[in-house]
């Protein structure tokens, strides 16, 4: 509706009584030039939302011009909620003055969640605000640390060894320590006790492996410590140590690691320059990476080819060692010249949705459709959850979400949790036209995974035909921990939505009706992948085209 409309209706849409409804308003009017919003946008400063207050305003305001710079400078040495987002305007417009002392106020702000909004645009604003570094250093909010080494760099060392000493979990100062690189390198037995230590979180034990490699310049000692624990390591720590091994190799870019995981300041800090690279215990690794090639696990054998192709095993991909062929070979959707026996094309990479009948499905169907009434749906088929859904989608024409909140009666415009852009980042209500989509939102709990990942694609089979294939992954760490939860989806109607980068519409939407459901709903649950979106995630590209598939975790369950 409001995606596809123009100045006028817009401005009628800022009269609207939904006060979120106004904002969008206000920022497509911003999108398109028009200022008519400006003050719903300065309203907007306030959101409870940070992805709204903290990112998509302060653009909309920036497109403004001198208005909407005009108007931050007014509220950016005002206390309250606004001056944040204020302060994020002007810092956008390269406007330094005022963002210092609005960061350093809010960082005493009674609300905890202002304090680490305030920490995260210092980060995010590095050096640039220097001047903060004192009230950075006294915050005990989630990311005063990294903030702290992102503003002050090497004075902050002191703090963070102290952090890591004393912290019950020690993720947050490993990753400050990553941050810091060579400066850190005395904090090498404190990183290695993590990584060593049993009862530490899998992502504890990740982070430490992953942070000695960017803070020692010695590999050969690095690996030494990998090495050690590899053996007696569960499938998911042993999968997270050989791909900490891809990173020892001499091959692997020596360059900052990029990252799409929010806040992307942080990413970009923890994810510095590596700095250990293995020499003389070359052939050890190469060795003990081999000996995964032989694991039952087809996941493990997987991670194994992948570091040894970067070990050298192949570097540039032009051969590859007999014993190396099939392993690699299921490493690759995109290189037919590798994978040329379709025999051992890696069609079981794709996820593809199971075969269903709708004809034969329809009747009961549509007995149970026509109980719908915009709420609970009492199920009372024998059809599986996910086909019904299906069923909606395709002989309907509906429209689905998924959700941890049951028993929305009107779904209201929300921002996508990472916020901001002129597209996805737009608040919105999000939906999807594929059941097993809408079922996968549903079902992972946010709360315990940092990220998800996932696409639709169309990929050719070995026999030459096309299908629709996609990808749903989580958070490679998290999924080891089984971050699932019972979940209602909303069929919704399509009338308002629009597809810019994904299914939304800004306003308000009744569902049709609601169906719980829970993860054994869920047809493809050991199917899901776990994504890595730091290390490893971007370092494909044309250097290794062959293993650009693997910037996914492989650990999914598999049969092979």
């Amino acid at each position: 509706m409001i995606m596809g409309i123009g100045r006028a209706s817009l401005r009628r849409l800022l009269a609207s009584g939904d006060s979120q409804v106004r904002l969008n308003a206000a920022v497509r009017l911003a999108y398109l030039g028009f200022s008519d919003g400006v003050s719903e946008l300065v309203r907007g400063l306030s959101h409870p939302e940070a992805a709204i207050r903290l990112v998509q305003v302060p653009e909309a305001l920036g497109l403004l011009g001198d208005l909407g710079i005009s108007r931050a400078r007014a509220l950016v040495s005002e206390p309250g909620p606004a001056r944040l987002g204020a302060a994020r305007t002007l810092a956008r417009a390269g406007e330094p003055a005022g963002v210092g002392a609005a960061i350093i106020g809010a960082l005493s702000d009674p609300d905890p969640v202002t304090r680490d909004d305030a920490a995260c645009l210092a980060g995010e604003l590095g050096q640039a605000v220097a001047d903060v570094y004192g009230a950075l250093a006294e915050s005990e909010e989630p990311h005063a640390l990294t903030a702290s080494v992102a503003v002050g760099g090497a004075r902050a060392l002191g703090a963070v060894t102290r952090s890591l000493a004393s912290a019950s979990d020690p993720v947050r100062p490993l990753r400050a320590l990553a941050g810091l690189g060579a400066v850190a390198r005395a904090s090498r037995p404190a990183v290695a006790a993590v990584l060593r230590d049993s009862a530490a979180t899998l992502r504890a034990r990740l982070t430490a492996a992953y942070t000695l490699i960017r803070i020692d310049d010695d590999g050969d000692a690095v690996a030494d410590v990998l090495l050690g624990e590899l053996t007696d390591a569960d499938r998911w720590l042993r999968i997270g140590l050989i791909r900490a091994f891809a990173q020892l190799s001499p091959h692997y870019p020596r360059l900052p690691e990029r990252s799409v995981m929010w806040p992307e300041w942080e990413e970009r800090l923890t994810f510095s320059a590596l700095t250990a690279t293995v020499s003389t215990r070359a052939e050890a690794v190469v060795a003990k990476i081999t000996e995964q090639l032989r694991d039952d696990d087809s996941e493990i054998r997987r991670n194994a080819a992948l570091a040894l192709a970067f070990h050298g095993r192949p570097v540039h991909g032009a051969e590859i060692e007999p014993g190396l062929v099939h392993e690699v070979a299921t490493l690759v959707t995109r290189a037919p010249r590798v994978a040329s026996d379709p025999t051992r094309w890696p069609w079981g990479l794709h996820m593809v949705r199971p075969e269903i009948d709708l004809d034969e499905i329809a009747s009961a169907c549509e007995r149970q459709w026509s109980a719908a009434d915009g709420g609970d749906l009492d199920y009372a088929l024998d059809v599986p959850k996910w086909q019904f859904l299906h069923y909606l989608v395709e002989r309907h024409g509906l429209l689905l979400h998924g959700s941890q909140v049951p028993g929305i009666d009107v779904l209201e415009p929300r921002s996508r949790s990472w916020g901001g852009g002129h597209v996805s980042g737009q608040p919105g209500v999000f939906a999807v036209d594929h059941a097993l989509f809408a079922m996968y939102f549903g079902i992972i709990d946010k709360a315990r995974v940092p990220n998800l990942s996932n696409e639709i694609s169309w990929e050719r089979r070995p026999d030459g035909r096309l299908e629709r294939c996609f990808v749903l992954s989580a958070n490679g760490v998290a999924l080891a921990d089984r971050p699932f939860c019972d979940a209602t989806i909303y069929v919704l109607p399509p009338d308002t939505f629009r597809r810019r980068g994904e299914l939304t519409s800004v306003v308000p939407v009744r569902p049709l009706a609601r169906i719980a459901i829970n993860p054994a709903d869920f047809p493809l649950l050991d199917r899901l992948w776990g994504s890595d979106l730091g290390p490893l995630a971007h370092q494909f590209g044309d250097r290794y085209p062959f293993l650009r598939d693997v910037g996914a975790w492989p650990t999914k369950t598999l049969d092979g």
